[in-house]
């Protein structure tokens, strides 16, 4: 009886090679398809914890202006205290009360010390929420107030932001470098991956003023499309929204409609003046 149980043992095995690598067959399929879910799932978080940040940031920015006369929050003040404290992410803390929110979660990694801080005291990167540079101006000329702005809630006042570069991105940021990467950027708005990029923690170019940089070979601070192709922004009557650049950034062909009601970044347009690659066609604030 002990002889017969034995060998009935030894002829009930368990799995065979065959279906153990089937079974292993099956888990990497499942793994390949859950993987990018759960990838673009957490993406997709991140993207909307950058909105929420870019909506407490407007928020912020108009009790500000409750608190300063109507007047919006400039890019930098020059009075202050100096440095970094200066520009607008520590102007607007009495009001979100949060560093992080000018941090968007998804800002590429860079070689900088401040990154997750707004800026450290010689110049503007490290975060990644800019303010509209040309529309929200600095404090060393008369102040704009929000009814100086049409349609400020189809004007953007924030944006998620970086300077671009088609060069070494630890160097190259001016110069041919930067008008390579300008072209790029125009040539496909909603494609992230055209350009090396760094997080800018103060303000963006509007269409004209960044197409004047890339001539006489500025750095370059535009909006961009960090969440899978699309940018996160805040306009001028707090509301924040989800945007394809494309549909929004007005090219050189439709400059004829830079400034205008069209145009949802930036000042009216020297019509007077037909070289867009001279910064005189890009007037001054408060002409919106």
């Amino acid at each position: 009886m002990s002889h017969l149980t034995s060998g009935a043992r030894r002829r009930n095995p368990g799995f065979t090679l065959i279906e153990l690598l089937v079974v292993i067959a099956i888990i990497a399929i499942l793994a390949a398809i859950i993987f990018p879910v759960f990838a673009q799932a957490r993406e997709k978080a991140r993207a909307i914890t950058c909105l929420n940040n870019m909506k407490q940031v407007g928020l912020g920015a108009l009790m500000y202006e409750q608190d300063y006369d109507a007047a919006i929050m400039p890019e930098y003040k020059v009075t202050p205290q100096g440095g970094q404290y200066n520009y607008w992410p520590y102007l607007i803390q009495p009001y979100v009360k949060n560093i992080n929110v000018m941090t968007c979660p998804d800002a590429p990694n860079t070689t900088n010390a401040a990154q997750g801080g707004p800026d450290w005291a010689d110049n503007r990167h490290g975060a990644s929420i800019g303010i509209n540079d040309q529309i929200s101006g600095w404090d060393d000329r008369p102040p704009i107030t929000d009814s100086m702005i049409k349609s400020p809630s189809f004007k953007v006042q924030f944006a998620d932001t970086n300077a671009i570069t088609a060069g070494d991105p630890k160097s190259e940021w001016n110069g041919a470098p930067g008008q390579a990467a300008y072209n790029a950027y125009v040539a496909d708005l909603d494609n992230y991956g055209a350009y090396h990029h760094i997080p800018e923690g103060s303000g963006f170019y509007d269409e004209c003023f960044a197409n004047t940089a890339a001539a006489w070979g500025g750095n370059i601070a535009v909006p961009v499309p960090v969440h899978q192709g699309v940018c996160n922004v805040s306009f001028f009557d707090g509301h924040a929204k989800a945007i394809k650049l494309s549909q929004y950034w007005l090219p050189k062909s439709k400059s004829n409609l830079w400034g205008s009601e069209e145009d949802h970044f930036g000042l009216r347009v020297n019509n007077t003046c037909n070289d867009f690659n001279n910064d005189a066609c890009c007037l001054p604030s408060p002409l919106f």
